[in-house]
């Protein structure tokens, strides 16, 4: 059987990657490549943020999905000869111009969640990275206010603005777990008693889906899109990528 190449923009770290881990598990004749330039061994490419993705696949003639996934890809251009648009936000999919339109928000395999031994916490914060849009500042101080102990997790990936250090010696009474792995970052969000979700610079973030998957209470300080439980694709994600790239490439 083939493997089938997927070229995708790169996002380095986050809970995107979290998602594509999982899938990649449900999608095993399927090889993921993240990379900063469209790979010529692609058999498809999807990207997000990054235009010149698309650019550099029509000069080598492949077929292209673009990601809708938050409010920095909301607004970008969607070139009418894409093969689809895959939106991940109720508000993605209602201001996408493209005719091919598909909504899927990316849930997770219980089956794969039921192995996971739970962390227990209490207040749970699963940014992808600290930086300045990530406001943990204010996950913080409402756990400072409202008395819960904190765990944040996420990378140092801003260090220009060195933001990661400067937040932790603020707050050394809370937990910065750093960046997790996949099996890591799901058994916080399993053993902690609720989740907080400060920043309004998401779409629909990983973390809340994680959250509202295991049935977690959200603190939604930022009021960001939270799909209701029967709204979120869960076991079944994998399979409509699959249908949706099989019938682009006509196997």
């Amino acid at each position: 059987m083939k493997t089938i190449n997927v070229c995708m923009d790169f996002w380095e770290v986050g809970g995107a990657e979290r998602f594509w881990q999982r899938l990649s598990k449900n999608m095993p004749r399927y090889k993921w490549l993240f990379t900063k330039s469209v790979d010529v061994s692609a058999d498809i490419v999807i990207y997000s943020n990054s235009h010149k993705f698309y650019e550099q696949a029509k000069k080598l003639n492949k077929p292209i999905i673009q990601r809708v996934t938050g409010p920095r890809s909301y607004y970008l251009q969607q070139p009418s000869d894409l093969e689809a648009v895959i939106c991940s936000s109720k508000k993605g999919y209602d201001i996408s111009t493209h005719k091919n339109k598909h909504l899927i928000y990316n849930g997770i395999d219980f089956e794969y969640l039921n192995n996971i031994k739970p962390i227990v916490c209490d207040l749970l914060y699963g940014c992808a990275r600290i930086g300045v849009g990530q406001k943990v500042d204010v996950a913080c101080e409402y756990a400072i206010k409202t008395n819960h102990h904190l765990t944040i997790t996420g990378s140092r990936q801003h260090v220009a603005e060195n933001i990661y250090d400067k937040m932790k010696a603020k707050y050394p009474q809370f937990h910065w777990a750093g960046l997790l792995d996949e099996d890591t970052m799901l058994a916080y969000v399993k053993g902690c008693n609720k989740g907080i979700m400060p920043t309004t610079s998401h779409g629909v973030s990983n973390f809340v889906l994680e959250l509202s998957a295991c049935n977690k209470p959200i603190i939604n300080i930022g009021n960001v899109e939270i799909p209701p439980i029967d709204q979120i694709d869960i076991n079944i994600t994998s399979q409509k990528y699959d249908n949706i790239i099989r019938s682009i490439l006509k196997i």
